[in-house]
């Protein structure tokens, strides 16, 4: 005891155990302070680089709603012209097509009810239109007012298969059906139509109506067709050859 009292202070090794771990727990809180400001200011720049990053995927959804917006307006803008360029065009196909219909009333240089139902008529066609109608074919069919709506629809199924080719030619009659016809614009022509039917039964037949189909090509290269429909002016038995026959209130139109 004596001896540890009489050692000096600086020779002591205790005194440089307690300078060492002195030194120590300094360096310890020296470290650990300048870890946590690093991790403070990592925590930071994490925070504005997230920030930033939230900023950036906001912008681009927004940028990509707005290029979305573009996109829409875009093709709003190209189907807008589309349909002025396909409207310009429709106008002038109207303007310049060939409209193919009847010139003046029908009126039927034979006509007959029994023992079956046989008319012959002229069907005076004129080109109204501006360009030639090419392959022009016309077709008139008797019906009675029971098979009117029925057989409307059909009106047309005959001239267009000749129209567009698809008759054989050993199935054709007659050079003009077989080949039809070219009306300039202007132009007049009148064609010879028969008709006979002993499928329907004259005693039953009160107004007989005739639903007609002109048929023809215009130099755009469509079908067109006129529809017309024309009638007895009264009972068909009291029909006299020489009268006209008049217009129907359906089944008129042209396309």
């Amino acid at each position: 005891m004596t001896d540890d009292r009489n050692t000096k202070w600086g020779h002591n090794p205790d005194t440089w155990m307690v300078i060492l771990t002195g030194l120590l727990m300094l360096i310890g809180i020296g470290t650990a302070w300048i870890f946590y400001r690093q991790f403070r200011e990592m925590s930071i720049q994490t925070g504005i680089l997230n920030t930033q990053a939230q900023q950036a995927a906001a912008d681009s959804v927004e940028a990509s709603k707005k290029t979305d917006r573009q996109l829409d307006i875009a093709q709003q803008q190209a189907k807008a012209v589309q349909s002025s360029v396909e409207a310009i065009r429709h106008s002038l196909e109207v303007q310049q097509r060939a409209w193919v219909g009847l010139s003046k009333p029908i009126v039927p240089t034979s006509f007959q009810l029994t023992p079956r139902i046989s008319v012959q008529a002229e069907i005076p066609l004129k080109n109204f239109g501006h360009s030639p109608a090419m392959k022009v074919v016309a077709n008139l069919m008797p019906v009675t007012h029971t098979e009117i709506h029925k057989m409307a629809p059909h009106a047309c199924d005959l001239v267009l298969r000749f129209v567009n080719g698809t008759i054989p030619k050993n199935q054709l009659q007659g050079p003009q059906i077989k080949r039809g016809f070219m009306l300039s614009p202007q132009e007049e022509h009148s064609l010879l139509i028969g008709t006979g039917d002993d499928v329907i039964d004259p005693a039953s037949v009160d107004t007989l109506y005739f639903l007609g189909c002109i048929g023809y090509r215009d130099q755009f290269g469509h079908t067109r067709t006129t529809h017309f429909c024309v009638e007895t002016p009264w009972l068909a038995k009291d029909f006299k050859v020489g009268q006209e026959l008049i217009p129907c209130s359906v089944y008129t139109d042209a396309n």
